[in-house]
């Protein structure tokens, strides 16, 4: 099977389950294309530049500014409650991505296989290896701010270029290696250690991959703009009546209305998309494990 051969059966599990649409959404907060983590990542990466250099031209002592720092009571009101609300998001993030691991395996789309098997819940492990890798890119910036403070002559693009190559690779073998816990029951240390040789011995196609999914993404992001461009033309032509109307509470209800129906599009799109990645790669991982790998091209 071609790679374009995952992408149709990919395609096929996905239109033909709208439950994972649901879970896809959920898993898209955090199980998203490597290409979207490198753009994100890259720009706290350049944020954390930046405040390296500041830092170094004023001179400033982190340690006074952050005593001087006040927090009210209601600022700590606030911190608890974005740290709740980011836990659970978190959690349902992690679980609907190993609900969707689950019924592309077994090919069962039913409640019990989504939530998965209590006995054998490999959540938790799931959990750790994506900390670690965050904990590594927050490593990685730790590192990246000393040679900036003691002036070391270093390009700023080799540093883009080791940031991107890591964030990369960390987010493949945190990839893969849920792929080992949740399939094949691996243990921590086995999925870590598989993962890396499942990464290098077929790095060409899973990159190969990796550039047809973001075209993809890309393709439908453009549609999708162009779409909802065209969606807003009898919405626009509709205001402008009510406004020459004077129809104020029309003009409000139409702006909520195509507000909606823009916010819905963009919704669906992204759910659909994002558990069609994680099936994509599902598929290519069993494909791969299945000795069949002369047959992918």
């Amino acid at each position: 099977m071609k790679v374009k051969g995952l992408l149709k059966s990919a395609w096929q599990i996905v239109w033909r389950n709208p439950i994972l649409w649901l879970f896809g959404f959920l898993a898209g907060f955090l199980a998203n294309n490597e290409i979207n983590l490198i753009v994100i990542n890259l720009k706290r990466f350049i944020n954390w530049i930046n405040q390296i250099i500041i830092l170094r031209s004023f001179k400033l002592n982190l340690g006074s500014f952050l005593n001087n720092i006040n927090y009210s009571s209601k600022d700590n009101y606030r911190f608890f409650i974005i740290i709740f609300f980011a836990l659970i998001l978190i959690y349902l993030s992690f679980k609907s991505q190993i609900a969707i691991i689950n019924a592309v395996v077994k090919r069962s789309f039913s409640f019990k296989i989504l939530l998965g098997d209590k006995n054998n819940n490999p959540f938790y492990r799931v959990l750790f290896i994506y900390l670690i890798f965050w904990i590594s890119i927050l490593i990685f910036f730790f590192i990246l701010g000393i040679p900036f403070i003691q002036n070391l002559p270093i390009p700023i693009l080799i540093y883009i270029i080791v940031f991107i190559l890591l964030v990369l690779l960390f987010s493949f073998i945190s990839r893969f290696a849920t792929l080992f816990l949740v399939i094949k029951k691996n243990n921590f240390l086995e999925s870590i250690k598989n993962s890396f040789s499942f990464f290098f011995n077929n790095f060409f196609l899973i990159i190969k991959t990796l550039i047809i999914l973001t075209l993809v993404v890309l393709l439908v992001g453009l549609i999708a703009l162009l779409f909802s461009i065209g969606m807003a033309s009898p919405f626009i032509f509709l205001l402008n009546l009510s406004l020459k109307l004077n129809f104020h509470f029309v003009y409000s209800l139409i702006s909520i209305i195509y507000s909606f129906c823009l916010l819905g599009l963009i919704l669906i799109i992204n759910s659909i998309i994002s558990s069609w990645q994680i099936s994509v790669w599902i598929l290519l991982f069993q494909k791969i494990d299945d000795n069949k790998i002369n047959n992918i091209g």
